[in-house]
């Protein structure tokens, strides 16, 4: 007796559906959708939209439900992406066809909805932590009469070069995120609310965050003084920035000195904050293993 495996999950962003096949050599599919759970005639599928057909592009699946393998099947995975999955549930039928659409095996039918995202992700910019900090502690150097602005403060632009109108001093941040590896695996578990019964599943992202800043003035004196206000700063609200998740912070100097748009020379010091972040993504797990293994079905 030939048996079929057939898989469909919402991918966790919505709106669109991976499909994953399990069949046995020989066999070819079709998938159709529909609004409603009646399987619809393969042969002359009317409304019905056409997923897979037996001349389809498919890429090679692993079994997602490893814990009852069947070593004479071969996975195979095609992707869904039409607007219709925003709409709500959708009904797949799986049509096993041993001589690409001559006949066809009694239809595996999967309901799926992918209308809402089941994943969200715990994120942020250092910057928009950052940022504040560095106004606050400017804030308070002018108001301590450590430097005296002519704008009356000291402005925080998140830009890399001084535009012809930005006024002196000046402090200019720019962030750079870059991917590191992740040792121990991405997958940081699953778990259930008490309230709801909804399981969830974790993943975490590693990143190494660098924030540069550069102080810029027309006074090397100046822009010393601002500098090392910053770094004291800075390493005054490490305790801070690390309990929120910006873990292993160095910092960095290097002064510079370059002409301004108007052609006098402007004085500056960059002071770099480098560190690691880590992102959370949590997924809503709406398929329990039980209900995975109703969708395998012998024929």
């Amino acid at each position: 007796m030939a048996e079929t495996r057939f898989y469909v999950q919402p991918v966790p962003s919505g709106g669109a559906a991976r499909i994953v096949m399990g069949l046995e050599q020989g066999l070819a599919p079709l998938v159709l959708t529909t609004r409603t759970a009646t399987p619809p005639d393969p042969a002359n599928p009317a409304d019905a939209r056409v997923v897979v057909s037996p001349s389809s592009r498919l890429y090679p699946a692993d079994d997602p439900l490893r814990l009852r393998a069947h070593p004479n099947l071969v996975y195979l995975q095609a992707f869904d992406l039409h607007p219709e999955l925003e709409q709500g549930p959708v009904y797949y039928h799986l049509f096993a066809t041993p001589d690409r659409g001559g006949s066809y095996l009694p239809p595996v039918t999967v309901a799926v909805d992918a209308s809402q995202p089941t994943r969200a992700a715990a994120s942020f910019a250092t910057r928009d932590l950052v940022r504040p900090r560095l106004e606050y502690h400017l804030q308070r150097v002018v108001d301590s009469g450590r430097v005296q602005p002519a704008a009356g403060y000291i402005p925080v632009l998140e830009q890399e070069s001084l535009a012809k109108d930005d006024p002196l001093p000046a402090v200019l941040i720019k962030e750079a995120i870059i991917p590191t590896s992740y040792g121990i695996g991405q997958h940081r578990g699953e778990w259930t609310d008490n309230g709801d019964g909804t399981a969830y599943r974790e993943y975490a992202y590693r990143y190494r965050a660098r924030l540069d800043m550069l102080v810029v003035s027309e006074s090397p004196a100046e822009r010393t003084e601002l500098a090392n206000a910053l770094h004291d700063a800075l390493l005054t609200d490490q305790p801070l920035l690390e309990s929120v998740g910006y873990r292993g912070l160095t910092i960095q100097r290097m002064t510079h000195a370059a002409p301004a748009p108007e052609g006098f020379m402007v004085f500056g010091e960059e002071i770099t904050l480098d560190g690691e972040i880590e992102v959370v993504a949590r997924e809503e797990l709406r398929y329990s293993v039980g209900d995975l293994e109703t969708f395998i079905t012998p024929l």
